[in-house]
């Protein structure tokens, strides 16, 4: 790579009454140290010419603090109006200008808080100006006129204080509008066709067309279903239409058509809109399949599960020896950690047979608290299955244990019933101040979009197997194009906020993840963290060796970090960075190659950056390309031709998706969102199977 060289640039600098002492040359600059001012000379100005203009908020125009480092041009806030230095000596208040509103002191004047109020007066009226309905009397004040008629004065009247009031209606106030004198009936005529009365007569011509209620003929039922069909934008459902929908030869604009482009003259209601039945063919690109999962142990994105055992061992180690916890492994494995007598394994071998469906994992006790920490900590991060692929990332921070489980799955809530074998007090951890939970391990983080640091217990990724899934309580809309995920780190940390090891992870559409390390004094080592995993996924290792550095800025660090990253290969093939220094604050942005879905950065809780920067982790998240999804959707079956058939740039995951058998009856539907339940149309269903969820393969 060429060489750069770098040259600093200083400008003439000293304190301000030194300034005035001198004469700068035309052009050249000059800075005051104790001012923090910018003066650009002109050859003959002592002292130069201020470059800049200083607001000093809100104070005193003529105080020492002020006046004597304000310069021309200057602005302050000062009892409520907005002051500018126009002349030479800012201690004399006459050369500071006004820039508020300026005011005649005749309608509108400032009061002695310089607010601005409207000065109170009599406005004399000419009598030859007034309308009818308004007089002056003797003493000019201006008077409402009231109409003497019956109706007027029994609606309107003066009270006491000579104020205008609303009086009682009645008959004489409703005027030409008639009323009834029956008593409980309406207090003025019906309308008819022609004339005005209860309601207007082009309302009674509405009414009179409306149609019956209930429906009671063919007629009006056809009137409503018509309607709906015809202007709606959302159409009846499939499970509202019985028999066939026969297409005639007129090209109507709601008239079915299969890919090949002949006229449909044999398709149901449900074949038509219920995509159990329009979708699952050849001719479509996806399968939609019933699976076994329940609605809340899958999703798109999928979540990991993350674990926190706050103030373990933060009151000393009594109450842990022969006690254990649980921890749920993404595999289905639940391992409990014992931490055992290392001169007796009565209590160990008592626990092992007394819970064999558990994978025990035995931790030797000691009293010094430091040592059975890390002595805990090695043993979940050396747990693994049986293809030698690890459960577990842990580590602690601020008296607290924090558990990662790499295998991205639905595990059982962390609480204590879980953790502690249903509060067993045998093997309960003795320790009133721990306590156990589902609950995020990272920090700094900004925004909505998820990490796999969030907070959650887990759930399946339905896309990373090629599925989306169809959501029973409301539809969802995914661009065809597919979406790619960008993240960005506000704010980098400069040499000192940094030590040996400290790193922050980026993960991709394939389920890497790249680990981003700083070596700082030269001897620093790589993260211990799990690489190779399920499917083939690992962790990437950037080394960003800053020991040599001559200057540790925070933008120092960043360009560093950039230029590791983009001289590594792997990253190449899956994200871009960028970093903006005009930005304020600067921002280094992460742009995925590949549309998808991704688990964003973290940034671990003792582990990153700290609170030093902010983590925008999926700030646009992505998803998956759907144009071959697409495509066979909107040519299988859609509306006959017309002007506006073009492809659309999104696409529209129907919801309340009917589950249905093999020979296509229906079997329940969704019916109360808010409590998530079902009702059975045709056959009762066991409750495992209602819960299942509903996926589209693409």
């Amino acid at each position: 790579m060429p060489t750069v060289d770098a040259a600093k640039i200083k400008i003439r600098r000293g304190r301000n009454v030194d300034r005035k002492k001198i004469i700068l040359d035309e052009g050249e600059l000059g800075y005051t140290i104790d001012t923090k001012r910018l003066y650009v000379g002109d050859g003959q100005t002592t002292g130069g010419n201020s470059a800049t203009v200083k607001n000093f908020l809100v104070g005193n125009r003529t105080s020492t603090t002020i006046a004597s480092n304000a310069e021309i041009g200057d602005i302050v806030f000062d009892n409520n109006i907005v002051y500018s230095l126009s002349g030479s000596d800012p201690f004399n208040t006459s050369n500071w200008l006004n820039l508020g509103p300026r005011v005649d002191n005749t309608t509108i004047s400032y009061n002695s808080n310089n607010q601005l109020q409207v000065i109170t007066a009599r406005t004399n009226f000419n009598p030859g100006e007034i309308g009818a309905g308004l007089s002056l009397d003797a003493d000019g004040v201006l008077n409402v006129t009231l109409a003497s008629d019956s109706a007027t004065l029994s609606l309107l009247s003066f009270n006491s204080s000579n104020k205008l009031v609303v009086g009682t209606i009645n008959n004489n106030s409703h005027g030409v509008l008639g009323y009834q004198t029956t008593s409980f009936e309406q207090h003025h005529s019906s309308a008819t066709s022609s004339a005005a009365g209860f309601m207007s007569a082009s309302d009674k011509v509405k009414l009179d067309a409306a149609i019956s209620c209930p429906i009671d003929n063919e007629s009006d039922a056809n009137c409503i279903t018509n309607g709906i069909n015809n202007f709606a934008s959302v159409k009846i459902l499939a499970s509202k239409i019985e028999g066939q929908i026969a297409a005639n030869s007129a090209l109507y604009t709601n008239t079915l058509r299969r890919q090949t482009g002949s006229l449909s003259t044999s398709l149901s209601g449900n074949q038509a809109v219920d995509p159990y039945y329009s979708l699952n063919n050849d001719v479509f690109a996806g399968t939609i399949i019933n699976s076994a999962l329940t609605n809340n142990s899958v999703s798109n994105e999928g979540l990991y599960c993350n674990i926190k055992l706050t103030n373990f061992l933060k009151n000393g180690t009594t109450g842990y020896q022969n006690k254990m916890f649980l921890l749920p492994g993404g595999n289905g494995i639940n391992y409990a950690i014992f931490i055992k007598n290392p001169a007796s394994d009565v209590e160990y071998n008592n626990f092992v047979s007394s819970f064999p469906y558990l994978e025990t994992i035995s931790v030797d006790f000691n009293s010094n608290s430091t040592i059975l920490l890390n002595s805990v900590i090695t043993a979940i991060n050396n747990i693994t299955d049986n293809l030698t692929v690890n459960m577990f990332e842990a580590w602690s921070a601020n008296d607290n244990l924090y558990i990662h489980v790499l295998v991205k799955n639905r595990t059982p809530s962390y609480v204590t019933t879980y953790a502690t074998l249903n509060n067993n007090t045998t093997y309960k951890i003795s320790d009133s101040g721990l306590s156990y939970s589902n609950a995020g391990n990272i920090e700094g983080n900004s925004g909505s979009g998820i990490t796999a640091g969030s907070e959650s217990n887990g759930r399946i990724s339905a896309s990373f197997n090629n599925f989306l899934v169809l959501q029973y309580a409301a539809a969802y809309t995914l661009p065809i194009a597919g979406r790619k995920s960008i993240h960005k780190i506000k704010t980098f940390p400069n040499g000192t906020q940094l030590s040996d090891g400290k790193y922050f992870l980026l993960y991709d559409t394939l389920g890497n993840r790249i680990c981003v390390w700083y070596n700082v004094t030269g001897s620093g080592t790589a993260p211990n963290l799990a690489n190779g995993g399920y499917r083939g996924i690992s962790t990437e290792f950037v080394e960003v060796n800053i020991s040599g550095y001559s200057s540790t800025t925070s933008d120092s660090i960043a360009n560093g970090t950039m230029l590791a990253l983009n001289n590594n290969s792997y990253f190449n093939t899956v994200y871009e960075v960028s970093y903006d220094v005009s930005s304020t604050p600067d921002v280094m942005t992460f742009t995925s190659l590949n549309e998808g879905y991704t688990d964003g950065l973290v940034n671990r809780i003792g582990l990153g950056f700290g609170t030093v920067s902010t983590f925008l982790s999926n700030e646009t998240s992505g998803s998956p390309k759907l144009s071959k999804l697409y495509g066979s959707i909107f040519n299988d079956f859609q509306q006959a031709p017309g002007p506006n058939q073009y492809p659309l740039s999104n696409i529209n995951i129907p919801a309340k998706v009917r589950v249905v058998d093999s020979d296509g009856t229906a079997l329940f539907r969704y019916t109360d969102v808010a409590n998530d339940a079902y009702s059975a149309i045709d056959n009762p269903l066991q409750s495992s199977m209602i819960q299942t969820v509903s996926l589209l393969k693409y």
